[in-house]
Order: C-alpha cells, then sequence, then structure tokens
C-alpha cells in the first residue's frame, strides 16, 4: 500500500549528518521510500497529513525490561504485547527484549509481527543449567520482525566457565550478544569480580573473545577508560539507559571519553519504573548527568537522536535508521506546535517527544496514528 506523508514542515532524514528538508513529501510503497520532496505526481496513495509535524527516522530502544517482575508464562505474552504496543505510540520502531521466558519467544515474535514493531529477542543466561537455552537458537526462524540475540544478565555474577560455553556456541551460530554490565549503587561489585578474575569485565570478556562487533554492554555504569578504548577497538556497542539509571540512584557514571567510541546506542530499561517510555525522558537525562561540573559534557540532541536511531536499527539490523529513497520506511511522526515561542529544531523535537507520536509507520505500514481532539 502506498503511503505519502502530505508536506511535512520538517523531514530529517539523518541526524549525523543532519540532514532536513521543509515543507517535503514523504511517499513509501512496498515497505521502501519512494520520494521524498515534491511527490504531487503520485497518485492513488493514502495520504496523511503532516504540516504540523516533523518526520524523522523511527525510534529503536536497545534495552527494554518487558517483564515488571517474574517470568510466569501465563500472563507474560499480554505483558510483551502491552509494552510493544506503548512503545509504538511513542515513535518506536523496534527495541531489544532483554528479560523474558525462552518458551514464549515465539509467540512475542508473532505479537511483534501483529503489532507491526521490529524485536531483538533471545534466552537469558544467568547460570550454566540457562546453557541449554541456547539450542533454542540453532532452529530460530529469523523475520524482517524478529531477529535472535542471547541475553548475559551479568557478568559479574557468571563463572567463566559459563562464559566460555556462550562463546562456544556463538561461534558456531553467530548470535548478537546483549551483556549487562554492572549498574549497582557503587563499586564493590565490580571489585568483588577483579578479585575473583584478576581483571576488569570488559577485559575478561576481550579475553575470552566475546567482545566483537556483535556485542552490546548495558548499563556500563562502573567502567574504565581503559575499557572504554577497548570496547572501542572492538567496534562493540554500549548501551545507556541514562533515565532509568538516574531513578535507581545509580552513582557509577562513565567516563565522557565514552562519546569518542563508534557505536552508543539508549535503551528506555524497564518502561514500568517511568511515567512514559518517551525519549524525552532518556535526553534530559543524559544531559543533565553529563554537564554537571563533574564532567563538563553536554551532548547535544541531535547527537542523542542519531543514537536513538540510525546506530539502533543498525545495532539491530533490521532499518538503516534513516529516510532516504531505497531505504526501508521506519518513521516516526512528531507533532510540533508552530506557535511554540521556541521555533528551533531541537525545540520542535523536544515537544512533539513530550506527548504521543502523532504516526508510527514501520516497513511502510501505518501501526499508530493518533487522534488529536
Amino acid at each position: 500500500m502506498c503511503i505519502i506523508l502530505r508536506k511535512c514542515r520538517y523531514a530529517v532524514k539523518s541526524f549525523k549528518p543532519f540532514q532536513i528538508v521543509e515543507f517535503a513529501d514523504i511517499a513509501m510503497d512496498r515497505g521502501v521510500v519512494t520520494c521524498i520532496g515534491d511527490c504531487a505526481h503520485l497518485q492513488k496513495c493514502c495520504e496523511l497529513e503532516c504540516d504540523d509535524s516533523i518526520a524523522v527516522p523511527g525510534f529503536v530502544s536497545m534495552h527494554t525490561h518487558v517483564l515488571p517482575g517474574g517470568n510466569s508464562t501465563g500472563y507474560s505474552v499480554e505483558v510483551v504485547r502491552r509494552v510493544l504496543d506503548i512503545l509504538v505510540r511513542y515513535g518506536y520502531t523496534a527495541t531489544h527484549i532483554v528479560d523474558i521466558d525462552d518458551a514464549i519467544i515465539e509467540d512475542a515474535c508473532k505479537a511483534a509481527e501483529e503489532i507491526g514493531v521490529r524485536i531483538s529477542i533471545g534466552p537469558t543466561i544467568s547460570n550454566s543449567k540457562d546453557l541449554k537455552k541456547l539450542s533454542y537458537l540453532k532452529l530460530f526462524k529469523r523475520s524482517q520482525f524478529c531477529f535472535p540475540s542471547v541475553n548475559i544478565s551479568s557478568v559479574e555474577d557468571l563463572d567463566t566457565s559459563v562464559l566460555t560455553a556462550v562463546k562456544e556456541f556463538t561461534s558456531a551460530y553467530s548470535p548478537p550478544l546483549h551483556i549487562h554490565i554492572t549498574s549497582s549503587e557503587n563499586l564493590s561489585k565490580t571489585l568483588a569480580f577483579y578479585r575473583k578474575t584478576g581483571s576488569w569485565p570488559i577485559i575478561v570478556l576481550d579475553s575470552l573473545g566475546l567482545l566483537t562487533e556483535k556485542t552490546c554492554i548495558a548499563h556500563a555504569s562502573w567502567i574504565t577508560t581503559w575499557e572504554i578504548e577497548r570496547i572501542s577497538e572492538r567496534d562493540s556497542c554500549v548501551i545507556l539507559t541514562p533515565f532509568a539509571d538516574a531513578v535507581r540512584g545509580v552513582h557509577g557514571v562513565a567516563h565522557p571519553t565514552l562519546f569518542s567510541i563508534g557505536r552508543l546506542c539508549l535503551g528506555i530499561d524497564n518502561p514500568w519504573h517511568r511515567p512514559s517510555p518517551s525519549l524525552l525522558f532518556d535526553i534530559v537525562a543524559l544531559q543533565a548527568i553529563y554537564s554537571n561540573r563533574t564532567w563538563g559534557a553536554y551532548p547535544d540532541t541531535l547527537q542523542i537522536l542519531h543514537y536513538s536511531t540510525t546506530l539502533g536499527s543498525k545495532t539491530i539490523g533490521g532499518s538503516p535508521g534513516i529516510i532516504e529513497v531505497g531505504k526501508k520506511a521506519d518513521i516516526a511522526v512528531l507533532r510540533a506546535n508552530q506557535d511554540a515561542l521556541d521555533k528551533s529544531i531541537s525545540g520542535f523535537i523536544l515537544r512533539g517527544l513530550a506527548q504521543y507520536a502523532k504516526y508510527t509507520i514501520v516497513d511502510g505500514k501505518l501501526v499508530w496514528r493518533h487522534q488529536y481532539a
């Protein structure tokens, strides 16, 4: 089905480099963008008014806990469905799911396809008994909405023998790795790991061959500058969860050299612990954390949006995270009030993030439309 976003006030094609057009149509058909600019020549398309709005690449949460607690298979699929449904309302087109029972992964994939959101998903390894869950991925049916992965709940809590077994599996089947590095309120857990192994978590992962371009490190609240350098050398990804860490009172904050690595993404962490999954909370939290007197760094809004769109999409692998002719059409449309005092593009985007998205489009299909009173 052909869809045209008519006369978007702004259409941000990418955030790095920052490419923007004004009063532009965006047409899409068969899952890809077919026209940007004046698309009046296209007929018989579903037209969506966009003159009061900003079209941006769809948002990606690379770290989402879908379950409020427990792993009861009696209700967890419906909880997953509920979380995914909320995410698309805020312009998210893809997410990585952290916690889920391996018995319902297939049902979760079906729910994602029905709602129209891309998910990265897989078993969670918390101990040696969980290693048997890896066999599920041998038969995993990858689709345009569902991508396989392996979650490691906490490096500090696992023996190296378990990590070695995960390495053997990933060498054979090459699924992406999603690994928690401690987000505790003090350094004690990381120091205990160092006393046990004689090294820091990132260095141990690297020595085992688990630090690769397919590895994502979540939180990384207590991490050294030389570990950051090693992550950069291996082209691994770090996922920041600024609002969640701020709410939990986590005192460990990674050194600002983190912003020099090639791959940074954002995650909403646990949607049950925040007013909404709006990306606005994470933007404000990240800027507040790093703009204090200690750090003096200030990642700007467009830089953070790059983490949450292009880099997140490339990491999951479902979409390029840009709006460009011939590319997959994953788009969030934010409503912006022209009468507002702050008429900068960042101001428009921040106001649009504070509410439901006007439209959310995944694979060229309209999966959410907000009816404004």
